[in-house]
């Protein structure tokens, strides 16, 4: 363990202090993210745990994952975390982390509203397409 911390630079007992209480916050939330998608008596797979630890550190609220959950069985029948794992994807690309942020921006497959704005890496890619001989 000492030699993984030591290649994360926790060098000292102030980061190694700060990286235990982290870990123990984000552990938390990811215990959170297992009950708001009702699973109980089993610990989630190594997978099912890569998933969740992304949703909390990309900074999704509670509210935002039940959005995405409830959109998942809706749409798909049950809990498939692939599916859910591109709706927040998604709405993180969009900057959208929280429920009220979602209600008012959700620019998804089929939303209503005017075209987005392109940012500069989608103009750039564009712009080198267009420059390629075919």
């Amino acid at each position: 363990e000492a030699y993984a911390w030591a290649d994360q630079g926790i060098d000292t007992l102030e980061a190694a202090v700060a990286f235990v209480r982290d870990e123990s916050i984000r552990s938390g939330r990811v215990e959170k993210v297992k009950e708001l998608l009702q699973i109980r008596d089993r610990s989630l797979t190594p997978g099912e745990e890569k998933y969740a630890r992304s949703w909390v550190d990309m900074g999704f609220d509670q509210e935002a994952l039940t959005m995405a959950y409830e959109k998942t069985c809706v749409n798909t029948g049950g809990l498939k975390w692939p599916y859910m794992n591109k709706i927040l994807l998604n709405w993180h690309s969009q900057g959208l982390h929280t429920g009220s942020q979602i209600r008012g921006g959700d620019k998804g497959p089929g939303a209503k509203g005017g075209p987005r704005q392109l940012d500069q890496e989608e103009i750039e890619a564009i712009k080198r397409l267009m420059r390629e001989p075919e």
